[in-house]
């Protein structure tokens, strides 16, 4: 997995957009002993502001070191399961482009769109869960894709919503 955009308004409602970005906050940090996020340079913290922003990315402070590579997996009760899409390792020092999303956008492509290329780092998981948290907020108006619009790509960040927030196992890729 590549590459993700959707396509959304140049505003979104403030209201479930502030809701948009607690719950990313809340799936974020329950991921985070699994997973290193930063700021969106790939250093800091990744920021949630309810008013304007979601921005994030992988961990770049080891850029080019050779780190341990980590399955990702889930906890299940007293066991861990594989994760149902990850089945290769991941370096969880890794960063590529920042996920970015902001209640009132100028980025915007020709069509509406926004993107954000991870190269499969472990961040993908974070994007995939605050898509679906999105998607889940502005049913309506988020139309979400990935390389070939794979609905398969999105189930470890449906199964993170469901586990945290109650919700997310509906999702689908598209309209």
């Amino acid at each position: 997995m590549d590459e993700f955009r959707w396509y959304r308004p140049k505003t979104l409602a403030p209201d479930p957009f502030a809701r948009a970005v607690a719950d990313c906050r809340t799936v974020c940090e329950w991921l985070a002993p699994y997973l290193i996020l930063r700021g969106p340079a790939g250093t800091g913290v990744p920021l949630f502001s309810e008013r304007q922003w979601v921005s994030f990315n992988g961990d770049g402070s080891a850029l080019g070191a050779v780190e341990p590579l980590v399955p990702y997996e889930w906890p299940v009760k007293d066991r861990w399961v594989p994760s149902a899409t990850y089945e290769v390792y991941c370096n969880t020092y890794a960063m590529d482009m920042a996920f970015l999303i902001e209640r009132q956008s100028n980025a915007l492509d020709m069509y509406g769109g926004q993107h954000c290329t991870t190269n499969n780092h472990p961040y993908t998981l974070a994007i995939t869960a605050c898509l679906v948290v999105f998607k889940h907020c502005f049913p309506k108006v988020f139309l979400i894709e990935a390389d070939s619009t794979e609905q398969r790509y999105f189930l470890d960040g449906m199964i993170a919503c469901h586990l945290v927030l109650g919700y997310g196992l509906d999702f689908a890729c598209g309209g």
